[in-house]
């Protein structure tokens, strides 16, 4: 992203600052706008306002809230059925000695959770295994384990009355990953989680909404921000109308914060304009921040939530060592 992040900062650079909801451009805050943020937590002084809409069936969860939740399986084609490997607390029914619960640390971090892959007959092959920081999710267009058929992998299958998400955003946090770049670029990745994703392209359990903010380092805590970019959930394609947005066109609370809508459902994430959204629930996304990297399941491989014939069918990767990779941010798709 060498190329990308010289053209941002020549395009932005003179417009780095506006200590309002609006962008820079106006003579009152051009003398303001050639000077750099200082602060010590880049994460939160940049994080998004998102507005939520009042009639979302679907509200944010925590990961722990997703695990807790679900079942733990591999599943499986060629009519052999799905192998349960683990439950969540809230699931005691499940619970026997067979099946495990779930530690979230043998997700990620691991020792990990592994099973062999079965044969066309059913049987199991014990020359290899697959382990949940593998990315095993099915049907996913990543690199995944090479002796996994495209429909076998790792899921968390949520249980269908836990879609909807607590009752209250309360302590739901959002994850947060910083990742250095070329030119003194650093990327700011969001990870937002909900329980279904409806109303925009076929449905899937478990949804992962992404928003990338894009800074220059100008020195100690000084950063320039300079855009952000917005995601399909669980780090797919960008939609054309959404993609990369200069700092500058985008409108902010309280000079630093992105103000952003999610769409009903399908929790797709947009430029919000001041007043636009009426009767919808802020969230302050700052209040409640969590380093993705340091949780327990982070390096999961497998899929967050029940597994479909497709792609577009089946719950999202989320935060993984792959992401940001160059492979996945904007700009040249045959670049990293």
């Amino acid at each position: 992203m060498e190329g990308t992040w010289r053209g941002l900062a020549t395009a932005f650079v003179l417009c780095a600052l506006a200590v309002t909801t609006s962008g820079c451009g106006d003579d009152e805050s051009s003398a303001d706008s050639a000077a750099a943020i200082h602060t010590s937590a880049p994460e939160r002084t940049f994080a998004p306002l998102v507005e939520l809409a009042p009639d979302e069936p679907y509200r944010p969860m925590s990961a722990r809230w997703f695990i807790e939740r679900s079942a733990l399986t591999i599943a499986e084609d060629r009519d052999c059925n799905d192998r349960m490997i683990a439950v969540g607390r809230t699931l005691p029914e499940l619970h026997d000695d067979v099946t495990d619960w779930i530690y979230p640390k043998a997700l990620g971090h691991g020792p990990h959770y592994y099973r062999n892959p079965y044969d066309e007959n059913c049987e199991a092959v014990f020359d290899g295994r697959f382990y949940t920081d593998q990315l095993t999710r099915p049907h996913d267009p990543g690199n995944r384990v090479e002796t996994a058929r495209a429909a076998v992998g790792f899921q968390l299958d949520l249980v269908d009355g836990a879609r909807g998400g607590p009752a209250s955003l309360g302590a739901t946090p959002v994850y947060v990953e910083q990742t250095e770049e070329g030119d003194a670029g650093v990327r700011l990745t969001y990870w937002m989680l909900f329980g279904m994703h409806a109303g925009d392209g076929p449905p899937h359990e478990g949804d992962w909404e992404r928003v990338d903010v894009l800074l220059r380092r100008a020195g100690d805590d000084s950063y320039v921000p300079l855009a952000v970019q917005l995601r399909a959930g669980g780090g797919g394609a960008v939609p054309d109308e959404l993609g990369e947005r200069p700092w500058t066109a985008i409108d902010r609370v309280d000079g630093t914060h992105p103000l952003l809508a999610a769409a009903s459902g399908s929790h797709a994430l947009g430029p919000s304009p001041p007043g636009s959204c009426a009767g919808c629930v802020p969230w302050r996304t700052w209040r409640v921040l969590s380093d993705a990297r340091d949780q327990l399941w982070y390096g999961f491989g497998g899929a967050w939530g029940e597994v479909g014939p497709t792609d577009a069918t089946t719950g999202p990767l989320g935060p993984h060592g792959f992401f940001p990779s160059a492979a996945d941010k904007i700009g040249d798709p045959n670049e990293g």
